[in-house]
C-alpha cells in the first residue's frame, strides 16, 4: 500500500509546469505511473508528442487546460476526464490567467523516468537533439512523430 499526503510525492519541474509522482512503475509492479501536475497561467505543457505503448489519462482538478488531441481541441475545465490511447498525438496548454491542476496516469508504468531526466536536460535551454532522441526511445515519448 502507498499513502501520500497532500503536497507529497517526488517533485519534478519543467518549464512552466511541475509534477509530483505519487506511484511509479517500480512501486506498481510496472502496471502504472500516477502523478499530480500544476501548469502555471499562460504556460504550455510538453510539445506535441505521442506514446506508442502507453495509454494516458488526465483528470482536471482545478482550472482549465486546453488539450490538442489529434485534430481536436478540447477546453477541459475542472471535472473533465480524458483518456488518450497509444499512438495519438497530444499536447496541453494553460491559456487562462490562473494555475491549473490535474492528475495524470499512464498504463503501463515506467514512463516517469522521462520527466526526471528531461527536467535535467531541458533545464539549461534547448537540448541536444541526440539526447531528446535517446530519451524518446527509452521512455516512449515521441516528439519526432507528432
Amino acid at each position: 500500500m502507498i499513502v501520500i499526503r497532500p503536497g507529497g510525492g517526488r517533485l519534478y519541474e519543467q518549464r512552466g509546469f511541475r509534477g509530483w509522482i505519487k506511484a511509479d512503475g517500480d512501486e506498481s509492479d510496472g502496471k502504472q505511473c500516477f502523478s499530480e501536475w500544476t501548469v502555471d497561467a499562460g504556460e504550455d505543457g510538453p510539445p506535441s508528442h505521442l506514446h506508442r505503448e502507453h495509454q494516458e489519462a488526465f483528470f482536471v482538478v482545478d482550472g482549465t487546460l486546453t488539450f490538442q488531441v489529434g485534430e481536436e481541441t478540447i477546453e477541459a475545465e475542472a471535472g473533465t476526464f480524458l483518456l488518450i490511447p497509444p499512438g495519438v498525438v497530444h499536447a496541453f496548454f494553460n491559456r487562462t490567467g490562473a494555475t491549473a491542476r490535474c492528475v495524470n496516469a499512464y498504463v503501463p508504468g515506467g514512463i516517469e523516468g522521462f520527466f526526471i531526466e528531461a527536467g535535467e536536460v531541458f533545464a539549461d535551454g534547448p537540448p541536444d537533439p541526440a539526447e531528446v532522441a535517446r530519451l524518446s526511445a527509452k521512455y516512449d515519448v515521441h516528439f519526432e512523430e507528432a
